[in-house]
């Protein structure tokens, strides 16, 4: 469910969502490995600004349904890791990383919690986005993982992560200027 997503340059895409949990809670989803497993990627736990990071990506461990045209995967093994560096760490408000999907070319992802209501306001902002399909997938990817991140944080089953994707990646795809 896409409840704000905006393009605020050609390399940049801000996601706010509301979500059912304090941000105290949200903040361990982000920074713990093992609860960040569970709806974005494993990798190295994240505690200070300076610190360099790895994350490894392996999608059948969010979610039974497999990426199509792809073989089954391993949920033991990464499909691929990338690595950054914290640039700004402020619990439980503020996150912020650059981010090497691409070798030489970092983005930067920075997390706000904002408390509303019963609920957290997250907004991820992520910026130096190198190309066009960039914006499209990143913008649909973390719509996709907030989808996790919820059912997560509800202990729900999982929904179907790629079928989210492509439906997010369809509405980021008409809003992304060509």
């Amino acid at each position: 469910m896409i409840q704000h997503t905006e393009l605020i340059s050609g390399d940049s895409v801000r996601i706010e969502r509301v979500l059912a949990a304090p941000r105290e809670r949200i903040w361990e989803h982000l920074v713990d490995p093992a609860k960040r497993s569970r709806w974005f990627c494993a990798g190295d736990e994240l505690r200070d600004v300076g610190q360099r990071f790895a994350f490894g990506f392996n999608h059948t461990r969010i979610t039974p349904e497999q990426r199509p045209g792809s073989p089954p995967r391993d949920p033991s093994e990464p499909d691929f890791v990338s690595h950054g560096e914290v640039l700004a760490f402020e619990p439980p408000r503020l996150l912020k990383f650059n981010w090497e999907q691409k070798p030489g070319k970092p983005s930067e992802v920075m997390f706000e919690l904002t408390p509303q209501g019963d609920g957290t306001l997250v907004v991820i902002t992520h910026t130096k986005l190198p190309t066009r399909e960039d914006v499209v997938n990143i913008g649909g990817g973390w719509n996709a993982h907030l989808d996790i991140l919820a059912d997560e944080l509800a202990a729900r089953t999982h929904g179907p992560f790629w079928t989210n994707f492509a439906a997010y990646a369809e509405v980021m795809e008409a809003r992304v200027p060509k």
